[in-house]
């Protein structure tokens, strides 16, 4: 079975075209996954922040402190993420940057949104 089909690839070579297919839709779950996972990481950040932030400040005022340093020491790490994207899995700076966007931003709403809150 390897003669040409009609349509100019060899018919042997159709199932594997195939699994590539169904191995770049599954890797692309994988993407989905991995995105949730560290903005879901982002948000357990913040509430460690918040924790912390009540701890030693004792008020809201103190929480709403420590949510505003989440946001410098959160943008490191979706750009720690964001290298390790680039350099190690093998993607390119313009495939990282939305999942940046979105890893960061989400996080850092929830995070402004809570200390204006609890600013009055």
């Amino acid at each position: 079975m390897t003669g040409h089909s009609r349509f100019g690839f060899l018919i042997a070579d159709a199932p594997i075209r195939d699994m590539r297919i169904a191995g770049q839709a599954s890797q692309h779950k994988g993407n989905d996954m991995h995105m949730a996972m560290v903005t879901f990481a982002g948000l357990l950040l913040l509430a460690v922040f918040a924790l912390f932030g009540r701890l030693w400040g004792h008020d809201a005022a103190g929480i709403a402190l420590a949510l505003r340093w989440f946001i410098p020491v959160w943008a490191g790490v979706a750009l720690v993420n964001m290298w390790v994207g680039v350099t190690k899995a093998g993607y390119s700076v313009a495939q990282e940057l939305p999942i940046l966007v979105v890893v960061f931003a989400v996080p850092a709403i929830v995070a402004l949104f809570t200390a204006a809150q609890l600013k009055g």
